[in-house]
């Protein structure tokens, strides 16, 4: 090489570890910094360590990239220290190679030539939990494009990677990138920092130029997002183009700046917000002063606001003030002394790489190259470089857990990439099992797991768990919910089908009922059991069967309001006429005599009718009043027996007992004189139908009403429906049918005679 080091346009260092022969504590580390190169570490018992450049695609030379050179005596130094240091990893030596990735030119060569085996072959595999790389640990790239080209391949190796200077928050992203750490901070730090800078200066009409890489693109991106809040306006934004590899400025990219520059000098803004690598800015800032432009604020990130190289463009200082962002500095003890002494000189290394001519730290031609830059290393800082020194002191602390190393010895054996040690006062939860903290330090907790019903959501809360809605249900230790199945009575199960062949004979003995009754209207056993009366009974029997099958089927507004309206109306006129008719046949036999006035006003205005169609009225109002206050929309409720269904039924659970509660005071009286008329003529005597009826249908609606208030499965729907058909049954057969018997067959008792001679049996009994 010249008296000029060559210039490196990106730095990436890759650290490595190798395992030994058994014999020997061998490991290699490998690392990437900006002077040309991207660095191995070797380490061995014997102690020799070599500085190995690969040859990669030729940058211009110009004068020495101090930051870069700063990151490579970085890590020699922390290696130096590290190896110097028994106590850390005792009997084991660190060496390093640097490869000069040329910003993202040469990513993938030196990726594949740390991820081979020593025999340079890569093989594939299905399983590379035992495959052993030429290193076990990566430091860099420098900037974020060219970290995450690096990460895609690491991370399917997981072979560890620390950046020292890639700021993009993707980078972050675990599911991504695995076995990607950084020791800097993320980007949201310098854009809030160059915010609060305007804040406090007021300005609000600024310039944004960004690099047409990835950095430029996040951090631009990130900037408008934060400015978006505040009252901060943007007059412009233009994207500088990128240099060639070789550094040579193309016809196109200098007519871009001249008009970038030349947009930058019309504009009324004089603050310039510049996201960009340094090498992009060199070009920019030699048009800034061809064309003589003064009077801005730049605002620089830290990729440039350190760069040396510019600042030693003295003229830029007619151009205006220039305010860097960067980190805080972090003291080295003993590196400044390190990065300017002289390198001795000791004897050829044993072993050259087989890629090529290389310069090793052992090289007389190499040995001068910094000589001349003692100053200006002296004056360059120590900002960045504390990001590598950290970075590969824990890779060395990595292994020192790896290897069980004590303060004089460390465990021999193979050291696979994907091996991060273990220090942890708990182990992580598994999904769905919440943390419950003991003690005050937030790393020691118990893990519980969430029950039925409930299920974590880490992203939002790692110690409670959130119950599941209503309509959702989770198992245990689950970390999302499911929609519940829901449950109704379906025509394909058993007790549906019996239920529903009960009610199709009820709705055909109703029928032919009718029929029989109508065809004998006016004999004395039909007009004994109402006469007409009896069709306002029997009609409404046949559509309260006609409403059975709004009970099967997945409920719906239209079903659950024919059950709670016109299903219990139908029932409360049955019932009605039953108490209506047991009340006259009492009163003709026991009361006309007594009170023969009270019985004309009955017999004049039709009683039994103005009773009914009260009672009706009464029923009707209830049955609104029931609609209005409670919707007939289907609720879904928990299956009690199994949580992960929802019983679908309709709401009238609370009506239930107002919409009842008339139709049992009727059942009641009905069956009191039934009673009353137990010693009335054969023919007249109904008292026991009519107690078995409203009995039945008195006893059934307690129980159901109760059961109701204590279950909500789908047996109370079948149950509900059940006792409804056979209340049904018990009007049509315990009521009709005695009566239909004796007229189809015993028609002799079937005339007025007949009836003529019981009712006098009847009064000279009395007599």
């Amino acid at each position: 090489m010249g008296p000029r080091a060559r210039a490196v346009c990106s730095l990436f260092i890759l650290l490595w570890v190798l395992p030994a022969p058994a014999e020997n504590s061998d490991f290699y580390l490998a690392g990437d910094y900006l002077l040309g190169g991207l660095f191995s570490l070797h380490a061995n018992v014997k102690g020799i360590v070599h500085l190995n450049f690969l040859q990669v695609p030729q940058c211009k030379e110009y004068e020495m990239k101090v930051l870069g050179y700063n990151l490579l005596q970085a890590m020699r130094f922390a290696v130096e220290e590290i190896n110097n240091q028994s106590s850390l990893l005792p009997g084991v030596l660190l060496g390093y190679e640097m490869v000069d990735v040329c910003y993202i030119s040469n990513n993938i060569q030196p990726v594949l030539y740390f991820l081979a085996r020593e025999d340079y072959s890569l093989p594939i595999q299905e399983d590379y939990s035992h495959y052993v790389p030429r290193v076990v640990a990566v430091i860099g790239p420098d900037n974020s494009e060219s970290a995450t080209i690096v990460a895609h391949f690491l991370s399917l190796f997981l072979l560890p990677q620390i950046t020292y200077s890639a700021i993009s928050d993707d980078l972050r992203d675990k599911n991504r990138f695995p076995s990607l750490l950084r020791t800097v901070p993320g980007a949201d730090h310098q854009v809030e920092a160059m915010v609060q800078l305007m804040l406090y200066f007021r300005w609000n009409w600024i310039i944004l130029l960004v690099s047409s890489d990835d950095y430029g693109r996040y951090n631009g991106q990130l900037l408008n997002a934060r400015l978006a809040t505040r009252d901060i306006c943007i007059a412009f934004q233009e994207t500088l183009p990128l240099p060639q590899p070789n550094q040579e400025v193309t016809q196109w990219e200098r007519q871009r700046l001249e008009a970038i520059v030349d947009k930058i000098q019309q504009s009324s803004a004089r603050v310039v917000v510049l996201f960009s690598p340094d090498l992009a800015l060199h070009n920019f800032f030699r048009e800034v002063l061809r064309q003589n432009f003064t009077g801005a604020v730049w605002i620089a990130s830290e990729s440039w606001a350190i760069d040396l190289v510019l600042h030693n463009l003295t003229e830029l200082r007619n151009t205006g003030t220039f305010l860097g962002i960067t980190a805080q500095s972090v003291p080295i003890p003993g590196f400044s002394e390190f990065r300017t002494r002289p390198p001795q000189a000791g004897p050829p290394a044993s072993t050259r790489t087989s890629l090529g001519a290389t310069c090793n730290q052992e090289c007389d031609s190499c040995q001068d190259t910094t000589a001349s830059f003692s100053t200006i290393l002296t004056l360059s800082g120590e900002r960045v470089v504390y990001s590598v020194y950290s970075a590969v002191y824990a890779v060395a602390h990595a292994l020192h857990s790896l290897l069980r190393c004590t303060r004089t010895t460390c465990s021999k054996r193979v050291v696979y990439p994907w091996e991060i040690p273990v220090s942890m006062c708990s182990k992580d939860c598994q999904p769905g099992q919440r943390k419950k903290p003991i003690g005050i330090h937030p790393c020691c907790f118990e893990c519980l797991d969430c029950l039925p019903g409930t299920f974590l959501n880490r992203t939002a809360d790692e110690y409670d768990c959130q119950s599941c809605p209503s309509y959702e249900w989770s198992h245990r230790n689950d970390t999302s919910c499911f929609k519940r199945r829901l449950a109704f009575l379906e025509w394909h199960e058993a007790s549906t089908i019996i239920v529903a062949m009960l009610s199709f004979l009820g709705f055909l003995s109703t029928l032919a009922i009718v029929v029989v009754f109508w065809r004998h209207l006016h004999t004395p056993m039909v007009r004994s059991a109402g006469g007409p009366m009896c069709f306002l009974m029997l009609v409404p029997l046949l559509l309260a069967y006609a409403m059975v099958p709004t009970y099967v089927g997945r409920p719906t507004f239209f079903t659950c309001l024919c059950r709670q309206t016109f299903f219990t109306l139908c029932f409360t006129i049955c019932i009605s006429c039953i108490t209506v008719r047991s009340f006259q046949i009492v009163c003709i036999f026991k009361m006309a005599r007594r009170l023969p006035r009270a019985y004309g006003y009955w017999v004049r205005y039709h009683g039994p009718y103005v009773f009914v169609a009260s009672f009706t009225a009464l029923k009707v109002v209830i049955t609104m009043g029931n609609v209005l206050a409670m919707s007939a929309n289907p609720t879904a409720r928990p299956d009690p027996d199994d949580p992960k269904i929802m019983v679908l039924s309709c709401n009238y659970r609370k009506a239930l007992l107002f919409n009842t509660g008339l139709d049992l005071l009727l059942s009641v009286a009905g069956f009191s004189f039934a009673y009353m008329g137990k010693e009335l003529p054969t023919n007249y005597n109904e008292a026991k139908f009519i107690t078995f009826c409203m009995t039945f249908y008195f006893t059934s609606s307690i129980s159901l009403c109760t059961f109701m208030s204590v279950y909500e499965g789908v047996l109370v729907t079948i149950l509900d429906l059940l006792f409804t058909v056979l209340n049904l049954l018990g009007i049509s057969l315990g009521y009709f049918g005695p009566k239909c018997y004796m007229v189809l067959f015993y028609p002799e008792r079937n005339t007025q005679v007949y009836f003529s001679s019981m009712i006098q049996g009847y009064t000279m009994g009395k007599d």
